[in-house]
């Protein structure tokens, strides 16, 4: 995770620059692919090109923060996101795979980032107390108090979390008139759980994106036994 963050920080205001220039679709040669597999290459292609036009018309058309780090979000997630979605829309794709097939994709285009990123920590005999600090520098500089605000909720050593009232992504995937989107990338923070050192445990009870009130996130010790 700390070299996620590292490059995250480092390639947000490389990707602003480049994303000033031209307003291309990002992950479309991993997308066209990963879409081969459930629609044939020929279908993928159009899909793709539907959404590049898809995301240079929401470019030209949705304002792009001043924040840099709420800027990345925009261009490289939510407006992907939201382009692929709709271009899947637009081919007659039911909006119930439709939702499925952006989820798969979005892990596809994550997913390596992760693995790669918190593999090491494996490697620490108490990932806990790490774990907690990493989350804590993430919630401080990936997902900023400018658009995600959070209240404490529980710090004792055996478990830490906090809650999750106000989400960016949410609020800007209403404003663009697909908050159902929102649910896409919460599912992104239960994929991630399965990557953390198995001492580590998860729970949630709910999303903002799936209803809640709140994003409830908790990390707690595993008893030993409990482990394997």
């Amino acid at each position: 995770m700390l070299a996620l963050l590292t490059g995250v920080l480092a390639g947000v205001f490389l990707m602003g620059r480049l994303l000033r220039r031209k307003a291309e679709l990002p992950y479309r040669r991993l997308w066209r692919s990963a879409l081969a597999e459930s629609f044939g290459m020929p279908a993928a292609g159009a899909i793709v090109g539907s959404a590049g036009e898809e995301y240079r018309r929401l470019i030209l058309h949705q304002p792009c923060p001043r924040h840099p780090v709420l800027a990345y979000h925009l261009r490289w997630q939510i407006l992907p996101a939201l382009a692929l979605y709709t271009a899947l829309r637009r081919h007659g794709v039911e909006q119930s795979r439709a939702l499925r097939e952006v989820e798969r994709l979005a892990w596809r285009e994550i997913g390596p980032l992760y693995q790669r990123a918190i593999g090491w920590l494996k490697a620490v005999p108490d990932p806990f107390p790490t774990w907690r600090v990493l989350v804590r520098l993430a919630m401080r500089t990936i997902f900023p108090p400018a658009g995600w605000r959070t209240l404490p909720a529980v710090d004792d050593g055996i478990c830490y979390g906090f809650d999750v009232v106000g989400c960016w992504y949410h609020e800007a995937l209403t404003a663009l008139g697909a908050p159902e989107l929102t649910a896409v990338f919460c599912k992104m923070d239960d994929y991630l759980a399965g990557l953390v050192p198995a001492p580590i445990g998860w729970s949630r009870q709910g999303t903002i994106g799936t209803g809640a009130e709140r994003c409830d996130f908790r990390w707690c010790r595993r008893p030993a036994s409990r482990q394997s």
